[in-house]
């Protein structure tokens, strides 16, 4: 993350051992720097913050009622400790941002608000009760600064018993 410190270098972020609370860590002096209370934090996305006009967020993916339930991904504001925005699974695909086996990545501006945008893996979640023959996963482009979907449904595949892996990059086609 840029540096929050204020001390001249770019500063960590990381998830506590308790799952419950995102790190902000100097950099410079290894010293945790801020503690932000996110309940079922899991992990930070790859590419990890972004810059908004009101400061750094960092996006992280939690699991707030443990491996059964809904997952989310959240947005957190870096130095108010505020949650910009949270998106939480349903239905079929109640596991959203998992980074190891579904993907969730931090990229360049893909709707052109000057704010990097998020993408997001779906899936079942464990032991999910959707028939196997309708189980996909899927992908979402969301905004950074609001959390709202990009697109108007995600694009999906049939789940395979591979992990998935995500990330925005430049506009390849030019449109914009």
């Amino acid at each position: 993350v840029e540096d929050v410190t204020h001390d001249g270098t770019d500063d960590v972020l990381a998830v506590d051992g308790r799952h419950d609370r995102l790190l902000v860590l100097d950099s410079r002096g290894l010293g945790t720097h801020r503690s932000i209370e996110v309940d079922g934090a899991r992990g930070v996305a790859v590419g990890g913050s972004f810059r908004t006009p009101d400061g750094p967020v960092t996006v992280l993916y939690a699991e707030p009622n443990g491996l059964q339930g809904p997952t989310e991904v959240v947005a957190v504001r870096v130095d108010s400790r505020d949650t910009l925005w949270r998106m939480r699974g349903s239905r079929a695909l109640e596991r959203v941002g998992q980074p190891v086996e579904l993907g969730l990545a931090v990229g360049p501006d893909a709707n052109s608000d000057g704010v990097w945008d998020v993408v997001v893996g779906m899936g079942p979640t464990v032991g999910s009760r959707v028939p196997e023959a309708e189980q996909q996963r899927c992908v979402m482009l969301l905004s950074g600064l609001t959390g709202q979907a990009l697109w108007t449904q995600p694009f999906c595949q049939k789940r395979s018993p591979s992990a998935q892996s995500v990330t925005l990059g430049p506009d390849v086609n030019a449109d914009g």
